[in-house]
């Protein structure tokens, strides 16, 4: 929603998944290579996916 009102707001979108959705889902797709661990901990796991479906819903 908040995307959808910034676009809404300036009118341009290419802007807004480059500099801000494409960075979110390489910094979760880090993320979760290095959280691939046996013992990593759920809720790092579930938050970096988040993460990644805020910058995917961006893009």
């Amino acid at each position: 929603m908040a995307s959808g009102f910034l676009i809404k707001i300036t009118g341009r979108h290419k802007w807004l998944a480059i500099f801000i959705g494409l960075p979110l889902q390489i910094l979760s797709t880090g993320l979760m290579i290095y959280l691939s661990r046996l013992h990593s901990k759920t809720a790092s796991i579930v938050a970096v996916q988040i993460f990644f479906s805020l910058g995917d819903g961006i893009i």
